[in-house]
């Protein structure tokens, strides 16, 4: 019933009654904001209940890719790529590296409304999960959570590693965070001058 009424999609099922009968569903991707469904087991059907972006026209959104980057150890971490439309090797777009502001949290795939706007604009979007991400501690030791200068690594080795496929411009190159990501920002501009053309920070936090 879901691969039918909702395809093409990441379908998760959020909620349900107690009797098993109805079930509230989500429905997403990448360029899909999340839509709202419920599933009817007993009449096997399935109906839209609402849209969380009507406004949003899935077509003009940008894809949201996965690449894996190397820490100084040599653990692997994964980050999230948009590029703008008419980005490649022939005409590398300006990059906008975008760390998210809990050190403990994490990026995910899906649509993100401020990767988008940057992507409409022009702009590759970079969002690396740096160490200390949720879903990666395994890799590292209890005292990486708290190792800032070690997460700032990671950001600028994910970075180097768009820049060597060469769809991005080594020479416009920004970073912007928000919380700790601000901090992160602040770091990158302080420790790595000669990668980053500007740095933003919203609300950082600083030691």
């Amino acid at each position: 019933v879901l691969d039918k009424a909702i395809p093409g999609l990441v379908v998760r099922i959020i909620d349900a009654d107690r009797g098993g009968r109805h079930f509230l569903v989500e429905a997403f991707s990448d360029r899909q904001p999340a839509r709202y469904f419920l599933l009817d087991l007993k009449t096997r059907s399935i109906g839209l209940i609402k849209e969380s972006r009507p406004w949003i026209d899935p077509k003009r959104m940008r894809p949201m890719s996965i690449m894996k980057f190397k820490t100084a150890e040599g653990k692997t971490l994964d980050a999230y790529v948009t590029l703008p439309a008419g980005a490649s090797k022939a005409h590398p777009a300006p990059l906008v590296v975008l760390p998210h502001d809990d050190p403990w949290a994490r990026d995910y795939w899906g649509f993100d409304p401020e990767v988008q706007l940057l992507a409409s604009r022009g702009y590759a979007v970079l969002q690396p999960n740096y160490r200390g991400s949720a879903g990666y501690n395994w890799q590292f030791p209890e005292s990486d959570l708290f190792a800032f200068q070690k997460m700032n690594d990671d950001v600028t080795r994910a970075t180097k590693a768009l820049l060597s496929t060469g769809y991005v411009d080594p020479k416009r190159v920004a970073i912007i965070g928000g919380s700790f990501g601000g901090y992160l920002a602040v770091s990158g501009a302080a420790f790595e001058p000669k990668l980053y053309r500007c740095a933003i920070t919203i609300d950082g936090v600083f030691d």
